[in-house]
């Protein structure tokens, strides 16, 4: 079973990378990746420690990079590169895009609650508990939710259940009333994809099926336009119809398969590392041999 796609607290995961490795090892993973978000510190740290003591199975040198397109923000995964390119020029792409992010989030979020007459049932305030809630938007979302009538300005069903959806179905949907573009200053695809290019890694793209239905279809376009080695097939938010489609697409189009998680800790309480959510993932190694066979920067 493997699992290439997971995040520890140097992004917005929970566990720190030892606790990750503890995990991967109870669960008895052959191959895992750290894939945190705009940087590769894990593997820093990795670098310090006797990874055998707590993991014995092999680690793929990963990465999710911020990217845009048409306003909305997505990710891509970097597989097999040199965590050094990628920390030292991460480090310039996305300084501009983070500065001041959750402050900014927060006070447009809120404008948009008030003009449309969101009830709540306290004050929001910048005050909030930044230990329980590492985004603003999971604090007001968790506001939000106390006033059962606010239901209505939803689009999603997910998107009210799930704080993380309610980022994906509606802050990042243009066809949401809570819609932001939060793409300001965010690295374009063609950066992001020569970055991980310069770092000598692979171009995944990773759960299409979480964009609304006009981005997956441009989420798909991507490799007409520039060097992507595949998709991620297999996701803890997939349905098996979703997750055969986009196998079928990778066969369609010569491209690679990948999959994973996307497990955070208690970010996300629901995701298991290397089951997913309610046991729908176990990945065989198989789906992902063509091209992990062939890596050189892979921990073993």
């Amino acid at each position: 079973m493997i699992d290439l796609h997971m995040h520890t607290n140097y992004s917005d995961g929970t566990d720190s990378v030892i606790d990750l490795l503890k995990k991967a090892q109870k669960k008895q993973l052959e191959i895992i990746s750290i894939t945190d978000h705009n940087n590769c510190k894990a593997y820093d740290e990795l670098e310090k420690i006797d990874i055998k003591k707590y993991y014995t199975g092999a680690i793929i040198k990963g990465v999710e990079l911020t990217t845009k397109i048409s306003g909305v923000s997505i990710e891509l995964l970097g597989y097999d590169v040199d965590t050094k390119i990628i920390n030292k020029e991460a480090k310039k792409m996305y300084e501009t895009s983070t500065k001041g992010k959750s402050e900014s989030e927060f006070n447009r979020l809120k404008r948009i609650c008030e003009d449309l007459g969101v009830k709540f049932k306290n004050n929001l305030t910048m005050e909030y508990d930044k230990e329980k809630y590492k985004y603003s938007s999971v604090y007001i979302h968790e506001e939000i939710k106390k006033c059962p009538e606010n239901k209505k300005f939803f689009i999603s069903e997910l998107g009210w259940e799930d704080p993380m959806e309610f980022y994906r179905k509606e802050i990042s949907n243009p066809e949401s009333n809570f819609y932001i573009d939060v793409t300001k200053g965010v690295p374009t695809v063609e950066e992001v994809v020569n970055l991980i290019k310069k770092a000598k890694g692979l171009v995944f793209v990773p759960h299409i099926y979480q964009y609304s239905k006009t981005i997956q279809e441009e989420v798909k376009k991507l490799k007409d336009n520039y060097e992507i080695a595949g998709y991620e097939c297999y996701y803890s938010k997939f349905s098996k119809e979703q997750t055969q489609e986009i196998i079928g697409f990778c066969e369609t189009n010569n491209l690679y398969k990948s999959g994973g998680s996307d497990y955070h800790g208690k970010t996300k309480p629901n995701i298991e590392m290397g089951t997913g959510r309610n046991n729908n993932l176990n990945i065989n190694f198989d789906i992902a041999k063509p091209w992990i066979n062939k890596l050189v920067r892979i921990i073993k």
